[in-house]
């Protein structure tokens, strides 16, 4: 290329889309051709397709080093395309967090509003662009945050929080997954933030307090979140709030025990006086085949069940068989079978823990019928030396031998 310019190549030359060399260069991140052209005379600010200057190319590709040395030679930050969107608004709608915050060091301006009337802001909450969002909020007050995304959701650090409180800002307002301040601050797991909300909360009157025990979009309350996340200092700080629900179970009918199964956390098990589980409720699996597309269901457990589905049988499920949870709900056997684990079969028959090898789903399908669909021969011998009845059928009438084609299986079920 510096061979060609040399001879004098024509450098403003347009293929059919308006596109320049200098585009081009600038697109792939040749920096160094880039600046041979800018040597020749191309026009820094020219303007290519849907009148892209060479710096939104640079912003939208996430060329950092190559957007400050157009900065340096004169391009203009905050020149506008088609639609009026700057190289600000290409940085933060591809999640070029970097090349964002140069840009607004370098004195883009924040405040302008596309032909949709959207601002780059809107690109910076969906893309979770925290060092941008905080940069703004910092830089002006005057600047709008969307009513369901306030910083304090995308980053609840103890210096936002004062400023969020300063501002006058409450922490009451929720996000789009149905956070208030405090579920936001959980999820983070940022305990100084937890603090200073729980002790602003004490100061605020009734109806500008957060209710300790508000669930989100999923039916979660605070503390719900606090075991998922499982920081056992937010979760001490959380269980010494006067009025706060140790019996809330969220949508899919999960509660503090069965969360605390679902993670494993056999430390935080023990440390409770006593566990509060159901003997059955609802979960849902993803089975993930590489024959064929993945699906999900929706099964019966039991807090074994669940602790065996998760991690076999590990800690969790010792703990839980220990302290009398020692038996299965029935349709756990559907996940189990899919992990193909045939020791934790055995595990299970010298536990003596009753596995029903005829629990069927809401269709009918029986565990057998499932390991013929998996053509598992070894574990439908299993399944048959254990009672699992061949000839039950489904809500289509089929029965297992009609879920394979493996004729070594079929001879099987004959």
């Amino acid at each position: 290329v510096i061979l060609l310019l040399d001879k004098g190549a024509y450098i403003s030359n347009r293929h059919e889309e308006n596109i320049t060399a200098f585009h081009e260069s600038i697109w792939r991140g040749y920096k160094e051709i880039a600046l041979a052209l800018l040597e020749k005379g191309v026009d820094i600010n020219t303007k290519g397709r849907y009148e892209k200057t060479a710096l939104h190319y640079a912003a939208e590709m996430g060329h950092k080093e190559i957007a400050l040395v157009l900065l340096e030679k004169g391009a203009d930050i905050d020149a506008k395309d088609l639609e009026n969107n700057t190289a600000l608004y290409y940085a933060t709608k591809e999640g070029h967090n970097e090349t964002a915050l140069t840009l607004l060091e370098k004195g883009a301006d924040f405040t302008f509003k596309n032909k949709e009337n959207k601002s780059f802001l809107d690109k910076a909450f969906k893309n979770n662009l925290r060092e941008v969002l905080e940069t703004i909020f910092f830089k002006s007050n005057e600047i709008t945050f969307p009513e369901n995304n306030i910083i304090f959701h995308i980053s609840p650090k103890f210096k936002i929080l004062k400023e969020c409180n300063k501002r006058k800002l409450s922490f009451n307002k929720k996000n789009d997954k149905g956070y208030n301040g405090l579920h936001s601050a959980v999820i983070h797991d940022n305990e100084d933030a937890v603090k200073f909300l729980l002790e602003w909360n004490k100061k605020q009157k009734k109806e500008n307090r957060i209710d300790i025990n508000e669930i989100d979009g999923e039916g979660n309350t605070i503390l719900l979140l606090a075991y998922e996340i499982g920081n056992p200092r937010i979760i001490q700080l959380l269980e010494n709030q006067k009025g706060i629900d140790f019996h809330h179970k969220n949508f899919h009918e999960m509660g503090i025990g069965e969360i605390t199964i679902q993670r494993g956390r056999v430390d935080l098990l023990k440390k409770r006086k006593k566990i509060e589980l159901k003997d059955k409720f609802s979960c849902n699996y993803k089975f993930n085949d590489d024959d064929s597309p993945s699906f999900e269901i929706e099964y019966s457990c039991s807090p074994l069940g669940l602790a065996l589905v998760e991690f076999g049988w590990g800690p969790t499920a010792e703990y839980l068989y220990k302290n009398g949870y020692t038996k299965l709900a029935g349709q756990e056997i559907f996940p189990l079978i899919q992990q193909k684990s045939i020791s934790l079969f055995e595990t299970l028959k010298k536990k003596k823990v009753k596995i029903d090898f005829n629990a069927s789903l809401e269709n009918g399908k029986t565990p057998l019928m499932f390991t013929c669909e998996l053509k598992d021969k070894e574990m439908v011998e299993k399944k048959k030396k254990n009672g699992a009845d061949k000839d039950l059928k489904d809500k289509e009438g089929k029965r297992a031998i009609d879920y394979t084609d493996d004729e070594e299986i079929r001879k099987l079920l004959r």
